[in-house]
């Protein structure tokens, strides 16, 4: 017998039921990460059609961009260096 396991993880917005999933990349499972909305109407509709793959060090990179922002933004209210 042969078998595999896939981890899958997805962000959701619980207000509007859709959500953005995370997985490695089927092309290159060992070294790279894909976002997407693909497969999930709702998802598409509210996000659009979402598919991309990042190295791991790109990850990183716009996960604490992304935490930075909004961070910034929750505090001041608006984006950052805005006028």
């Amino acid at each position: 017998m042969t078998a595999s396991v896939e981890i899958f993880r997805r962000v959701y917005d619980d207000e509007e039921g859709v959500f953005i999933e995370v997985h490695p990349s089927p092309d290159v499972p060992d070294a790279m990460i894909e976002v997407s909305t693909l497969g999930d109407k709702k998802s598409e509709e509210w996000f659009g059609k979402v598919l991309f793959s990042m190295s791991p060090d790109f990850a990183i990179a716009l996960g604490l961009t992304l935490v930075a922002s909004g961070q910034a933004m929750k505090d001041e209210k608006k984006w950052p260096n805005q006028a």
